[in-house]
Protein backbone atom coordinates (compact mmCIF):
# COMPACT_ATOMS: atom_id res chain seq x y z
CA UNK A 1 0.00 0.00 0.00
CA UNK A 2 2.67 2.56 0.90
CA UNK A 3 4.64 1.45 -2.24
CA UNK A 4 1.08 2.82 -4.67
CA UNK A 5 0.80 5.68 -2.49
CA UNK A 6 4.53 6.74 -2.74
CA UNK A 7 3.91 6.28 -6.61
CA UNK A 8 1.02 7.83 -6.59
CA UNK A 9 2.64 11.04 -4.85
CA UNK A 10 5.08 10.88 -7.31
CA UNK A 11 3.33 10.96 -10.41
CA UNK A 12 0.97 14.27 -9.02
CA UNK A 13 4.05 15.91 -8.73
CA UNK A 14 5.83 14.97 -11.56
CA UNK A 15 2.55 16.17 -13.37
CA UNK A 16 2.49 20.08 -11.53
CA UNK A 17 5.83 20.36 -12.32
CA UNK A 18 5.43 19.31 -16.17
CA UNK A 19 2.16 21.28 -16.14
CA UNK A 20 4.17 24.51 -15.28
CA UNK A 21 7.12 24.01 -17.71
CA UNK A 22 4.96 23.22 -20.66
CA UNK A 23 3.28 26.54 -20.20
CA UNK A 24 6.41 28.59 -19.99
CA UNK A 25 7.22 26.67 -22.95
CA UNK A 26 4.22 27.14 -24.92
CA UNK A 27 4.47 30.61 -24.03
CA UNK A 28 8.34 30.55 -25.89
CA UNK A 29 6.49 28.69 -28.75
CA UNK A 30 3.44 31.03 -28.95
CA UNK A 31 5.53 33.85 -29.47
CA UNK A 32 7.05 32.28 -32.58
CA UNK A 33 9.52 35.36 -33.66
CA UNK A 34 11.26 34.39 -30.96
CA UNK A 35 11.82 38.73 -29.44
CA UNK A 36 10.55 36.81 -26.03
CA UNK A 37 11.71 37.74 -22.51
CA UNK A 38 13.20 34.33 -21.77
CA UNK A 39 14.00 34.87 -18.33
CA UNK A 40 10.77 33.60 -16.79
CA UNK A 41 11.69 30.19 -19.04
CA UNK A 42 15.05 30.18 -17.48
CA UNK A 43 14.91 30.63 -14.23
CA UNK A 44 11.82 28.04 -14.06
CA UNK A 45 14.42 25.43 -15.76
CA UNK A 46 17.26 26.55 -13.06
CA UNK A 47 15.24 27.36 -10.14
CA UNK A 48 11.74 26.67 -10.55
CA UNK A 49 11.42 23.08 -11.56
CA UNK A 50 14.22 21.44 -9.59
CA UNK A 51 13.26 23.59 -6.77
CA UNK A 52 9.62 22.97 -6.57
CA UNK A 53 10.07 19.22 -7.19
CA UNK A 54 12.03 18.90 -4.34
CA UNK A 55 9.98 20.98 -1.54
CA UNK A 56 6.87 18.89 -3.24
CA UNK A 57 8.92 15.54 -2.59
CA UNK A 58 10.07 16.74 1.08
CA UNK A 59 6.13 17.33 1.73
CA UNK A 60 5.29 13.96 0.33
CA UNK A 61 7.68 11.93 1.96
CA UNK A 62 7.11 13.44 5.18
CA UNK A 63 3.20 12.93 4.69
CA UNK A 64 3.58 9.39 3.57
CA UNK A 65 5.60 8.46 7.19
CA UNK A 66 4.73 10.52 9.70
CA UNK A 67 0.84 11.28 8.45
CA UNK A 68 -0.85 14.47 7.89
CA UNK A 69 0.66 16.49 10.59
CA UNK A 70 4.26 15.08 9.83
CA UNK A 71 7.26 16.80 12.51
CA UNK A 72 9.18 19.39 11.92
CA UNK A 73 12.28 17.33 12.61
CA UNK A 74 10.75 14.57 10.06
CA UNK A 75 10.68 17.12 7.39
CA UNK A 76 13.90 18.62 8.40
CA UNK A 77 15.97 14.88 8.06
CA UNK A 78 14.12 14.42 5.01
CA UNK A 79 15.07 17.54 3.82
CA UNK A 80 18.45 17.37 4.56
CA UNK A 81 18.80 13.49 3.38
CA UNK A 82 17.26 13.62 -0.09
CA UNK A 83 19.88 16.75 -1.21
CA UNK A 84 22.73 14.49 -0.39
CA UNK A 85 21.26 11.05 -2.12
CA UNK A 86 20.39 12.94 -5.71
CA UNK A 87 23.92 14.24 -5.05
CA UNK A 88 26.27 11.23 -4.48
CA UNK A 89 23.42 9.50 -7.57
CA UNK A 90 24.95 12.43 -9.39
CA UNK A 91 28.37 11.74 -8.81
CA UNK A 92 28.29 8.56 -9.94
CA UNK A 93 27.08 9.53 -12.75
CA UNK A 94 29.83 11.51 -13.78
CA UNK A 95 32.40 8.98 -12.71
CA UNK A 96 30.30 6.69 -14.98
CA UNK A 97 30.50 8.82 -17.73
CA UNK A 98 34.27 9.40 -16.85
CA UNK A 99 35.25 5.57 -17.18
CA UNK A 100 32.87 5.59 -20.40
CA UNK A 101 34.50 8.15 -22.33
CA UNK A 102 37.96 6.68 -21.15
CA UNK A 103 37.11 3.42 -22.50
CA UNK A 104 35.52 4.49 -25.86
CA UNK A 105 38.76 6.88 -26.16
CA UNK A 106 40.74 3.27 -26.03
CA UNK A 107 38.49 2.03 -28.88
CA UNK A 108 38.78 4.93 -30.93
CA UNK A 109 42.55 4.71 -30.92
CA UNK A 110 41.91 1.41 -32.97
CA UNK A 111 39.55 2.75 -35.19
CA UNK A 112 36.61 2.57 -33.69
CA UNK A 113 34.36 4.95 -32.94
CA UNK A 114 30.96 3.15 -32.68
CA UNK A 115 30.94 3.51 -29.10
CA UNK A 116 32.11 7.06 -28.58
CA UNK A 117 29.44 7.95 -31.56
CA UNK A 118 26.87 6.32 -28.79
CA UNK A 119 27.14 9.17 -26.28
CA UNK A 120 25.44 11.50 -29.10
CA UNK A 121 22.34 9.15 -29.33
CA UNK A 122 19.87 10.60 -27.08
CA UNK A 123 18.41 6.48 -27.27
CA UNK A 124 21.12 5.97 -25.88
CA UNK A 125 22.73 8.38 -23.64
CA UNK A 126 19.69 9.07 -21.78
CA UNK A 127 18.30 5.75 -20.71
CA UNK A 128 21.75 4.48 -19.89
CA UNK A 129 22.86 6.84 -17.79
CA UNK A 130 19.33 6.98 -15.94
CA UNK A 131 19.63 3.80 -15.14
CA UNK A 132 22.95 4.35 -13.53
CA UNK A 133 21.86 7.53 -11.76
CA UNK A 134 18.78 5.37 -10.29
CA UNK A 135 21.06 2.40 -9.34
CA UNK A 136 23.32 4.84 -7.44
CA UNK A 137 20.50 6.49 -5.71
CA UNK A 138 18.83 2.87 -4.70
CA UNK A 139 22.21 1.71 -3.29
CA UNK A 140 22.67 5.10 -1.57
CA UNK A 141 19.83 5.14 -0.01
CA UNK A 142 20.49 1.81 1.58
CA UNK A 143 23.77 2.60 3.47
CA UNK A 144 22.79 4.16 6.44
CA UNK A 145 26.45 5.32 7.88
CA UNK A 146 27.37 6.76 4.81
CA UNK A 147 24.40 9.20 4.49
CA UNK A 148 24.88 9.86 8.37
CA UNK A 149 28.23 10.88 7.61
CA UNK A 150 27.60 13.19 4.87
CA UNK A 151 24.38 14.73 6.97
CA UNK A 152 27.38 15.36 9.97
CA UNK A 153 29.61 16.59 7.53
CA UNK A 154 26.76 19.13 5.82
CA UNK A 155 25.62 20.37 9.31
CA UNK A 156 29.21 20.87 10.18
CA UNK A 157 30.00 23.19 7.16
CA UNK A 158 26.68 25.36 8.83
CA UNK A 159 28.26 25.45 11.98
CA UNK A 160 31.51 26.90 10.42
CA UNK A 161 29.55 29.23 8.14
CA UNK A 162 27.78 31.22 10.26
CA UNK A 163 30.45 32.68 12.33
CA UNK A 164 31.80 33.59 8.97
CA UNK A 165 28.47 35.29 7.61
CA UNK A 166 28.05 36.86 10.80
CA UNK A 167 31.20 38.73 10.48
CA UNK A 168 31.41 39.18 7.07
CA UNK A 169 27.70 40.79 7.32
CA UNK A 170 28.80 43.12 10.05
CA UNK A 171 31.66 44.35 8.83
CA UNK A 172 29.40 44.68 5.20
CA UNK A 173 26.87 46.63 7.48
CA UNK A 174 29.45 49.12 9.18
CA UNK A 175 31.09 49.97 5.31
CA UNK A 176 27.82 50.25 4.01
CA UNK A 177 26.78 52.98 6.72
CA UNK A 178 30.51 54.46 6.66
CA UNK A 179 30.11 55.23 2.26
CA UNK A 180 26.17 55.46 2.27
CA UNK A 181 23.97 52.55 0.63
CA UNK A 182 23.82 54.63 -2.77
CA UNK A 183 27.37 53.44 -3.19
CA UNK A 184 26.07 49.59 -3.51
CA UNK A 185 22.84 50.38 -4.68
CA UNK A 186 24.50 51.87 -7.76
CA UNK A 187 26.49 48.53 -8.71
CA UNK A 188 25.60 46.22 -11.61
CA UNK A 189 23.34 42.97 -10.06
CA UNK A 190 23.05 44.06 -6.91
CA UNK A 191 19.53 42.86 -6.24
CA UNK A 192 20.34 39.48 -7.17
CA UNK A 193 23.59 39.16 -4.97
CA UNK A 194 21.75 40.81 -2.26
CA UNK A 195 18.63 37.79 -2.92
CA UNK A 196 21.57 35.51 -2.81
CA UNK A 197 23.12 36.63 0.24
CA UNK A 198 20.44 36.08 1.98
CA UNK A 199 18.77 32.69 0.72
CA UNK A 200 22.58 31.21 1.16
CA UNK A 201 21.71 32.98 4.96
CA UNK A 202 18.97 30.99 5.37
CA UNK A 203 20.08 27.85 4.31
CA UNK A 204 22.76 28.46 6.92
CA UNK A 205 20.47 29.21 9.67
CA UNK A 206 18.25 26.21 9.51
CA UNK A 207 21.86 24.19 9.22
CA UNK A 208 22.61 25.35 12.62
CA UNK A 209 18.98 25.09 13.98
CA UNK A 210 18.18 21.69 13.02
CA UNK A 211 15.36 19.84 13.90
CA UNK A 212 14.41 22.23 16.32
CA UNK A 213 14.59 19.95 18.97
CA UNK A 214 17.96 20.20 20.45
CA UNK A 215 19.58 22.17 23.21
CA UNK A 216 21.00 25.66 22.57
CA UNK A 217 24.38 25.38 20.61
CA UNK A 218 27.60 27.11 22.16
CA UNK A 219 27.98 30.74 23.40
CA UNK A 220 30.00 31.54 19.83
CA UNK A 221 27.78 29.94 17.74
CA UNK A 222 24.59 30.88 19.45
CA UNK A 223 25.21 34.67 19.62
CA UNK A 224 27.00 34.25 15.84
CA UNK A 225 23.36 32.72 14.40
CA UNK A 226 21.31 35.47 15.73
CA UNK A 227 23.89 38.18 14.22
CA UNK A 228 23.20 36.15 10.90
CA UNK A 229 19.86 36.25 11.44
CA UNK A 230 19.56 39.95 12.14
CA UNK A 231 21.18 40.10 8.59
CA UNK A 232 18.57 38.46 6.36
CA UNK A 233 16.22 41.84 6.62
CA UNK A 234 19.45 44.03 5.66
CA UNK A 235 19.91 41.90 2.50
CA UNK A 236 16.43 41.41 1.44
CA UNK A 237 16.08 45.48 2.11
CA UNK A 238 19.17 46.29 0.06
CA UNK A 239 17.51 43.55 -2.77
CA UNK A 240 13.95 44.92 -2.77
CA UNK A 241 15.78 49.10 -2.59
CA UNK A 242 17.86 48.36 -5.63
CA UNK A 243 15.06 46.82 -7.75
CA UNK A 244 12.61 49.81 -6.31
CA UNK A 245 14.84 52.09 -7.84
CA UNK A 246 15.05 50.04 -10.87
CA UNK A 247 11.06 49.64 -11.41
CA UNK A 248 10.61 53.35 -10.57
CA UNK A 249 12.99 54.20 -13.76
CA UNK A 250 12.43 51.76 -15.94
CA UNK A 251 9.00 49.88 -15.02
CA UNK A 252 8.05 46.27 -13.88
CA UNK A 253 9.93 43.18 -16.63
CA UNK A 254 9.43 39.38 -15.73
CA UNK A 255 13.35 39.28 -13.62
CA UNK A 256 12.09 42.09 -11.23
CA UNK A 257 8.71 40.46 -11.07
CA UNK A 258 10.60 37.37 -9.71
CA UNK A 259 12.99 39.13 -7.78
CA UNK A 260 10.26 41.14 -6.19
CA UNK A 261 8.48 37.94 -4.80
CA UNK A 262 11.65 36.22 -3.63
CA UNK A 263 12.81 39.49 -1.90
CA UNK A 264 9.04 39.75 0.03
CA UNK A 265 9.34 35.73 0.78
CA UNK A 266 12.75 36.24 2.07
CA UNK A 267 11.32 39.31 4.25
CA UNK A 268 8.78 37.15 5.49
CA UNK A 269 11.11 34.27 6.61
CA UNK A 270 12.98 37.23 8.43
CA UNK A 271 9.91 37.72 10.32
CA UNK A 272 10.14 34.08 11.20
CA UNK A 273 13.61 34.45 12.63
CA UNK A 274 12.60 36.90 14.59
CA UNK A 275 9.96 35.23 16.36
CA UNK A 276 12.51 33.02 17.07
CA UNK A 277 15.09 35.55 18.53
CA UNK A 278 12.17 37.03 20.82
CA UNK A 279 12.25 33.44 23.00
CA UNK A 280 15.91 34.07 23.60
CA UNK A 281 14.52 35.96 26.05
CA UNK A 282 14.54 33.03 27.81
CA UNK A 283 18.30 32.71 27.69
CA UNK A 284 18.38 29.19 29.57
CA UNK A 285 15.65 27.31 28.17
CA UNK A 286 16.35 23.94 27.31
CA UNK A 287 14.81 23.76 23.42
CA UNK A 288 16.23 26.59 21.04
CA UNK A 289 13.97 28.90 19.52
CA UNK A 290 10.80 26.84 19.94
CA UNK A 291 8.36 28.52 17.38
CA UNK A 292 11.10 28.35 14.26
CA UNK A 293 10.30 24.09 13.71
CA UNK A 294 6.81 24.65 12.71
CA UNK A 295 6.70 27.71 11.27
CA UNK A 296 9.39 26.65 8.75
CA UNK A 297 6.80 23.74 7.82
CA UNK A 298 4.54 26.14 6.66
CA UNK A 299 6.58 28.49 5.29
CA UNK A 300 8.30 25.23 3.31
CA UNK A 301 4.28 25.06 1.76
CA UNK A 302 4.58 29.08 1.03
CA UNK A 303 7.89 28.57 -0.85
CA UNK A 304 5.75 25.85 -2.80
CA UNK A 305 2.61 27.58 -3.94
CA UNK A 306 4.49 30.61 -4.32
CA UNK A 307 6.85 28.74 -7.08
CA UNK A 308 4.17 26.92 -8.82
CA UNK A 309 1.53 29.67 -9.04
CA UNK A 310 4.55 31.72 -11.24
CA UNK A 311 2.97 29.38 -14.18
CA UNK A 312 -0.67 30.16 -13.05
CA UNK A 313 -2.18 33.61 -14.72
CA UNK A 314 -2.06 34.45 -10.86
CA UNK A 315 1.28 35.70 -10.67
CA UNK A 316 2.12 35.64 -14.70
CA UNK A 317 5.04 37.24 -15.37
CA UNK A 318 4.42 38.55 -18.04
CA UNK A 319 1.17 39.64 -17.28
CA UNK A 320 2.21 41.76 -13.83
CA UNK A 321 5.47 43.23 -16.02
CA UNK A 322 2.77 44.14 -18.83
CA UNK A 323 0.35 45.63 -16.48
CA UNK A 324 2.61 47.63 -14.97
CA UNK A 325 4.50 48.55 -18.22
CA UNK A 326 1.46 49.74 -19.66
CA UNK A 327 0.53 51.65 -16.47
CA UNK A 328 3.39 54.12 -16.22
CA UNK A 329 1.65 55.41 -19.52
CA UNK A 330 -1.64 55.63 -17.94
CA UNK A 331 -0.44 57.45 -15.24
CA UNK A 332 1.51 59.67 -17.24
CA UNK A 333 4.50 58.77 -14.92
CA UNK A 334 6.89 58.59 -18.04
CA UNK A 335 6.27 60.48 -21.79
CA UNK A 336 5.68 57.66 -24.63
CA UNK A 337 9.00 59.38 -26.18
CA UNK A 338 10.68 57.90 -22.93
CA UNK A 339 9.48 54.66 -23.32
CA UNK A 340 10.26 51.23 -24.74
CA UNK A 341 6.97 50.38 -26.93
CA UNK A 342 8.52 47.80 -28.58
CA UNK A 343 9.48 46.19 -25.32
CA UNK A 344 5.99 46.28 -24.54
CA UNK A 345 4.80 44.83 -27.75
CA UNK A 346 6.84 42.26 -28.70
CA UNK A 347 9.05 41.23 -25.68
CA UNK A 348 6.23 40.73 -23.42
CA UNK A 349 3.96 37.90 -25.21
CA UNK A 350 0.63 37.88 -25.75
CA UNK A 351 -0.05 39.63 -22.69
CA UNK A 352 2.22 42.86 -23.58
CA UNK A 353 0.10 43.43 -27.11
CA UNK A 354 -3.12 43.21 -25.08
CA UNK A 355 -1.95 45.73 -22.75
CA UNK A 356 -0.62 48.20 -25.48
CA UNK A 357 -3.43 48.25 -27.79
CA UNK A 358 -5.51 48.74 -24.49
CA UNK A 359 -3.53 52.24 -24.45
CA UNK A 360 -5.43 53.09 -27.80
CA UNK A 361 -8.61 53.89 -25.77
CA UNK A 362 -7.34 56.69 -23.65
CA UNK A 363 -9.53 59.07 -24.71
CA UNK A 364 -7.97 61.97 -22.15
CA UNK A 365 -3.94 61.03 -22.77
CA UNK A 366 -2.25 63.96 -23.75
CA UNK A 367 -0.02 61.59 -26.03
CA UNK A 368 -2.82 59.58 -27.46
CA UNK A 369 -1.80 60.21 -31.02
CA UNK A 370 1.61 59.65 -30.43
CA UNK A 371 0.70 56.17 -28.71
CA UNK A 372 -1.84 55.39 -31.44
CA UNK A 373 1.13 56.42 -34.00
CA UNK A 374 3.03 53.41 -32.28
CA UNK A 375 0.36 50.84 -32.35
CA UNK A 376 -0.15 51.31 -36.01
CA UNK A 377 3.55 50.91 -36.95
CA UNK A 378 3.87 47.75 -34.47
CA UNK A 379 1.07 46.27 -35.89
CA UNK A 380 2.47 46.78 -39.52
CA UNK A 381 5.64 45.10 -38.88
CA UNK A 382 6.91 41.68 -37.34
CA UNK A 383 9.99 42.00 -34.79
CA UNK A 384 11.33 44.97 -32.53
CA UNK A 385 14.01 46.27 -34.93
CA UNK A 386 11.78 46.66 -37.97
CA UNK A 387 9.72 48.78 -35.63
CA UNK A 388 12.62 51.16 -34.08
CA UNK A 389 13.53 51.60 -37.85
CA UNK A 390 9.95 52.62 -38.57
CA UNK A 391 9.79 54.36 -35.56
CA UNK A 392 12.75 56.57 -37.19
CA UNK A 393 11.65 56.59 -40.36
CA UNK A 394 9.20 58.25 -39.48
CA UNK A 395 10.88 61.02 -37.54
CA UNK A 396 9.08 60.43 -34.10
CA UNK A 397 11.66 60.72 -31.25
CA UNK A 398 13.37 57.03 -30.01
CA UNK A 399 13.49 56.67 -26.61
CA UNK A 400 16.30 56.35 -24.91
CA UNK A 401 16.38 52.16 -24.72
CA UNK A 402 15.15 52.48 -28.32
CA UNK A 403 17.70 54.60 -29.98
CA UNK A 404 20.43 51.74 -28.01
CA UNK A 405 18.65 49.08 -29.34
CA UNK A 406 18.50 50.62 -33.15
CA UNK A 407 22.39 51.49 -32.53
CA UNK A 408 23.72 47.85 -31.55
CA UNK A 409 21.07 46.76 -34.85
CA UNK A 410 23.29 49.26 -36.95
CA UNK A 411 26.62 47.59 -36.16
CA UNK A 412 25.13 44.36 -36.32
CA UNK A 413 22.33 43.28 -38.20
CA UNK A 414 19.87 40.91 -37.58
CA UNK A 415 19.99 37.17 -39.27
CA UNK A 416 17.01 36.90 -41.04
CA UNK A 417 17.84 33.68 -42.07
CA UNK A 418 18.56 34.71 -45.88
CA UNK A 419 22.32 35.24 -46.97
CA UNK A 420 24.13 38.82 -46.90
CA UNK A 421 25.01 40.16 -50.12
CA UNK A 422 27.92 41.93 -50.92
CA UNK A 423 26.84 45.63 -51.99
CA UNK A 424 29.62 45.89 -54.59
CA UNK A 425 29.58 42.71 -56.42
CA UNK A 426 26.02 41.43 -55.59
CA UNK A 427 27.56 38.22 -54.77
CA UNK A 428 26.73 36.64 -51.33
CA UNK A 429 28.99 36.93 -48.49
Amino acid sequence: GRWIVSAGAALLIALAVAGATHRFSASIIDDGAGFLDLFPAFFWIVVGAPLSAFLATVLAKSVIEDGASPSYARIFLNGLTIPLILGAGFLFVLLTLALYLAWAGLFELINVGVFMGLLQEPWFFLPAFGLVGALSVGLIRGRASILGALRFLALLFCRIAAPVIAVFSITFAIAMLANGPEVVLEQEGMPSLMLALAAFAMLVFNGVYQNGEGAPPGLWLRVATIALVLALPVYAGLGVWALADKIGEFGLTPARFIGVLASGLIGLYAVVCFIGIATEIRWTSKRWMRPVGPLNTGFLALWLVMILALATPLLDPYAASARNQAGRIRSEAVSIDRFDFAYLYFQLGPAGRREAEKLADLTSHPEIWEIRERLDIAASVDDPFAFREALAAEGAPLSPDEDAALDALAEEPPDYGFPSVDDETGEPR
